[in-house]
């Protein structure tokens, strides 16, 4: 199964999402690390109206804040859903 795993909190943390190849919708998630319920929500959400990564994409983002690994972990797994190179993502953090 597609998914898309970024590293939160300097390495303190991990947001892994997992995404229908064939649909582009978003399925689940696994997340670990202070904080990660402002996450939950976001992805529940997304989940519960059959979201695709993309549309999810299309939501606005705030910066500097945590959500925002959302937004990288989203382009991450997009890409691989498309079959295209993944993003850059190790190299990117939140709030760069």
């Amino acid at each position: 199964m597609p998914h898309s795993e970024i590293h939160l909190y300097a390495g303190r943390g991990k947001l892994r999402l997992y995404g229908d190849r064939n649909n582009g919708r978003l399925l689940g998630a696994e997340m670990l690390g202070p904080r990660a319920e402002h996450l939950a929500h976001l992805i529940a959400w997304a989940i519960e109206k059959k979201m695709t990564a993309g549309e999810m994409l299309r939501m606005p983002f705030y910066h500097p804040v945590l959500e925002e690994s959302l937004q990288l972990a989203l382009e991450d797994l997009s890409a691989r859903l498309r079959g295209k190179k993944p993003c850059a993502c190790g190299e990117r953090r939140p709030g760069t």
